[in-house]
């Protein structure tokens, strides 16, 4: 007999349940799994426990080729993140210069578009069948002389302007005779409008032929080149810019016809 009415060894098989394999892994699994509660048996997980029992217990630690593996990706996606930022800082600089190269263009074309129209203001509608040949006729020394005039248009008018060196600058109205002749060759018509006027021959203004030079006041106290077709080249006064006017038949003016 037992001590203290305790089962025999037969009784105590026969009062414990027989299992078969697949309830025996179950149990034990289930018991794995209520160890696995306790702290201090965290780190005895079995490693043959399925993936979905390791992964759903909070307290079981990640393997370090899970670690590694996240790492990895975490280190791919940083490094994705780092070249897309990047390519997106370059294609705004380029975008960014583009269009600051645009509006450069704008500025560029609008400046030239006034000046355009302010040349136009001055060469347009010419009328070749007033007095004075047409400024075609130009050759040689005289083209010259109205090239190298034309050189200065739209420079300010400057009281004793271009007497000095012959460049572009603001001139007066004999400083430009004195640029454009000296430019061409023709040194002799340095000085002022007096001067400059008494160097060739009086001559009707419908006579004249370009390149010869017309004037205001006896002596004359102003002085422009005659460009024919009733134009002269000539830099007004202060305050305006070297520019081309229409005289027509000359009135209030005076020709001379100069030998070059």
């Amino acid at each position: 007999m037992p001590l203290n009415g305790a089962l025999a060894v037969a009784d105590e098989f026969r009062a414990t349940p027989r299992l078969n394999p697949q309830q025996q892994s179950l149990q034990t699994r289930i018991e794995q799994r209520r160890q696995l509660n306790q702290p201090q048996n965290a780190n005895a997980i079995d490693p043959s426990l399925p993936d979905w029992l390791q992964i759903s217990h909070p307290q079981i630690p990640i393997t370090q080729q899970a670690r590694d593996t996240q790492n990895q990706v975490n280190q791919n996606q940083s490094v994705n993140e780092i070249g897309n930022a990047a390519n997106s800082a370059v294609a705004a600089s380029v975008q960014y210069k583009q269009e600051a190269a645009a509006r450069r263009a704008l500025a560029n074309n609008q400046a030239l578009s006034e000046r355009q129209q302010s040349l136009l203001s001055q060469f347009g509608n010419l009328d070749f069948s007033s007095s004075g040949a047409p400024i075609t006729n130009a050759t040689g020394k005289r083209a010259q002389v109205i090239k190298y005039g034309e050189q200065l248009l739209g420079q300010p008018y400057s009281w004793g302007g271009g007497h000095g060196a012959l460049r572009i600058q603001p001139v007066d109205c004999s400083g430009l005779v004195n640029y454009a002749f000296g430019k061409a060759g023709i040194p002799k018509l340095n000085g002022v409008s007096q001067s400059q006027m008494a160097q060739g021959t009086p001559t009707k203004i419908s006579k004249l032929l370009p390149g010869d030079l017309v004037g205001v006041g006896h002596p004359a106290h102003h002085v422009a080149i005659w460009l024919g077709g009733g134009k002269i080249l000539v830099a007004p006064h202060t305050g305006s810019n070297v520019q081309i006017q229409n005289i027509g038949n000359g009135s209030g003016w005076w020709g001379i016809h100069l030998n070059y």
